[in-house]
């Protein structure tokens, strides 16, 4: 039995609209702002300490809602801490769903989530 995170939502289609369009829009704005801060920041200021804090709070904005939120929303992806009972070794577990057409995640959702990782 495949274990599917979006049991309780249709399959979407390229032609209906997102299912989270927050989550679309957040997944792509801290990305673009960043790149966009660094590459104007110039007519903002001349501070290269305050480029430098900017888009770094940006990128930090962005790892996090990547690693949250939209990862988890838009393809699937699961992660948590797993501490052993007897030595207490920490360990970071990832799960990560195979995209296939049975699933709800839906292609366009894995592919506006890669495609965002790139910019």
């Amino acid at each position: 039995m495949a274990d599917n995170a979006f049991a309780d939502t249709a399959p979407v289609s390229s032609t209906e609209p997102y299912r989270h369009p927050k989550t679309v829009f957040a997944h792509l704005f801290f990305k673009t702002a960043a790149v966009l801060f660094y590459l104007f920041g110039a007519y903002f200021t001349t501070s290269f300490v305050v480029i430098f804090v900017m888009v770094t709070t940006l990128l930090s904005l962005d790892f996090w809602t990547v690693k949250n939120v939209t990862g988890r929303l838009l393809v699937g992806l699961r992660w948590w801490n797993k501490v052993g009972i007897t030595d207490g070794a920490s360990a970071i577990c990832l799960r990560v769903p195979m995209i296939v057409p049975t699933q709800n995640i839906g292609h366009r959702h894995h592919s506006l989530f890669v495609s965002g990782k790139f910019i």
